[in-house]
């Protein structure tokens, strides 16, 4: 029998969640504030109906975290996904990249 998942801390951009990785294959959002707690509903929601149809792999919901003392929000347990992210300070063209992924 195996020990706990391992969890750290995902450096990232973001300003809404904290982003940390539990063991290899999921990924843990916890909003950091009230108005980005309110997008989780919308996110456990519409996530999984969307990622079909988008040109690119999107982390899917797979668990809600429930609120509980010492920590007033609910939060969203989805899919890790390998690579990195791109930062806006580190793309030469953020509206290239943007524009490659418009739906036509």
């Amino acid at each position: 029998m195996g020990g706990p998942a391992a969890i750290e801390l995902v450096v990232s951009s973001g300003t809404d969640n904290a982003m940390f990785r539990l063991g290899s294959d999921l990924a843990v959002r916890m909003p950091r504030m009230t108005s980005a707690a309110k997008d989780v509903a919308v996110e456990q929601k519409w996530v999984p109906l969307l990622a079909p149809h988008l040109p690119v792999a999107v982390p899917t919901p797979v668990a809600c975290g429930e609120l509980a003392e010492g920590y007033p929000y609910q939060w969203t347990a989805c899919r890790w996904l390998s690579g990195t992210c791109p930062a806006v300070h580190d793309l030469a063209s953020p509206e290239q990249l943007a524009r490659r992924f418009q739906f036509h």
